[in-house]
């Protein structure tokens, strides 16, 4: 990439192409510039920067082919943001939008059915505090947000995912006390309400999920039961299946990485892609560590199955799949290696095409 970058977010466009926004650079320089990748040429390529810096925003295709950014912390005062901008791709441009009711970081952006963004949940303080219970809809239409019901119960960092009828299932995430919750709960855009659903077999946040058929994968994240102390927090193996029919979950198989904050990728209606992530914290007793394997998830045989290890750690990085299958891997953070801290923060893409590594010999991180 043009410049390093994690905490970002990417996004495909309808020309294939694909935009990376914001996150934290160099210096902990928090970015309003945007890039393009081009899967052709496979050259990056800055195109307009963004109206405000932004990291730990969300990003998600509008249906008429424009990007829709909400939310994040800042770059001065690291606040969370309630601004919005659109990307044109048309132009490079980014425009003003309607900004939100509430500023918000760690929350969740989800496109509904009927092409309007739910946003829901996630923090208004950069300090872990004051989760949120709000949810607000975007009318692309008119640039406007409009508040929605409640959540039944404060969450930030948690997962959003549109089941086959069109309601969303929220899950997991932590409170507004810092605890680590297990409840889920189901939007429905049509009545606009919240109802509650089944609990998790685990509490867990920072954690992905992704919809494999009728059911919902739920995998990862991180858990303590002593919030206030940094060490005893373990990120998580475990992985769950949710079924709209029943609102029960169920145990499927773990995960061969503990990993949490890593991406989850859609690869075909029956596997997933987990990549990235960190599998120890930064001041936890082992100290901090990247994932550096991808591993992939098929809900035919309910397992995952390693694949080669990705060159480099890279914690809190974008990932995309492209039209051709393959997966673009972006950016992140390197807390492995013993190098200045210029050369932590990562500049450098991937590509990788799903390769399993059956003999699941141990591979050394990349330099």
């Amino acid at each position: 990439m043009k410049a390093p970058r994690h905490m970002h977010q990417a996004q495909v466009l309808p020309n294939h192409e694909v935009l990376v926004t914001g996150g934290m650079g160099l210096d902990n320089l928090i970015h309003d510039s945007a890039e393009l990748y081009d899967p052709v040429s496979r050259e990056w390529s800055y195109t307009g920067s963004m109206r405000t810096p932004r990291r730990y925003h969300t990003m998600t295709l509008l249906p008429n082919g424009k990007v829709l950014v909400a939310g994040g912390l800042d770059g001065e005062k690291m606040e969370a943001l309630n601004s919005a901008e659109v990307y044109d791709p048309e132009t490079g441009h980014w425009s003003d939008t309607g900004a939100m009711e509430n500023a918000r970081h760690f929350h969740t952006m989800t496109l509904l059915p009927n092409g309007k963004m739910l946003v829901a949940g996630g923090r208004s303080k950069k300090d872990g505090g004051d989760a949120l219970d709000s949810a607000e809809v975007y009318d692309p239409e008119t640039g406007h947000w409009l508040e929605t019901g409640e959540l039944h119960t404060r969450r930030s960092s948690h997962t959003a995912t549109v089941l086959p009828d069109g309601k969303v299932l929220v899950a997991g995430g932590r409170a507004a006390d810092g605890s680590y919750l297990d409840s889920s709960e189901v939007y429905d855009p049509v009545t606009g309400k919240w109802v509650t659903s089944g609990r998790m077999k685990a509490a867990r946040s920072l954690h992905a999920a992704a919809r494999l058929g009728n059911q919902v994968l739920v995998a990862g994240g991180e858990y303590t039961s002593t919030p206030s102390i940094n060490w005893s927090v373990l990120p998580l193996d475990s992985s769950e299946l949710y079924d709209p029919h029943t609102g029960k979950w169920s145990i499927t198989a773990a995960m061969n990485t503990r990993r949490t904050n890593y991406r989850l990728l859609q690869l075909s209606s029956d596997r997933v892609a987990a990549v990235g992530g960190y599998r120890r914290l930064s001041g936890s007793l082992d100290g901090p560590s990247s994932a550096i394997h991808a591993e992939v998830y098929d809900r035919n045989t309910q397992t995952w199955t390693a694949t080669a290890a990705m060159g480099r750690v890279r914690g809190e990085s974008a990932a995309v799949v492209l039209d051709d299958g393959q997966v673009l891997v972006c950016g992140g953070y390197d807390n492995e290696s013993i190098l200045p801290p210029e050369n932590l923060n990562l500049d450098e893409a991937l590509l990788f095409r799903e390769a399993v590594d059956q003999s699941r010999s141990p591979v050394p991180p990349g330099p």
